[in-house]
């Protein structure tokens, strides 16, 4: 698992660069940022969630602290990563949940915490 991490990482800031240098001439890619056995993460993906979860661009997060930007996008990368490979084995065990499945265990979890639906 470290060693794929480290590769994933690698291919990550590999290309960061490579979306960099297109940037310079004025051209976005769609590209590939990890590769997860059968699947793929694309940059569109990535750059996606980032703006879901943090409220900003990448390119704004990254303006604003560089640093930030770059653990931002590795942990969101993991858990896209993570993501994936949770949906090949739930695939791959054939695994299905029913709508309402979900919604008498959403009543069961308020009812046990004394929630309403506000």
């Amino acid at each position: 698992m470290k060693k794929s991490t480290t590769l994933i990482l690698m291919f990550l800031f590999l290309g960061e660069s490579i979306f960099l240098q297109n940037q310079a001439f004025g051209e976005i890619y769609n590209r590939v940022v990890a590769i997860v056995n059968t699947d793929v993460v694309t940059l569109y993906e990535l750059d996606t969630r980032i703006k879901e979860l943090t409220g900003m661009s990448p390119e704004a997060l990254k303006r604003k602290s560089e640093e930030q930007y770059v653990e931002t996008r590795r942990k969101i990368l993991q858990m896209l990563i993570e993501e994936k490979i949770a949906i090949e084995k739930i695939q791959e065990l054939k695994i299905k949940v029913e709508p309402k499945e979900v919604d008498e265990a959403i009543e069961r979890v308020k009812q046990d915490n004394n929630l309403t639906q506000e």
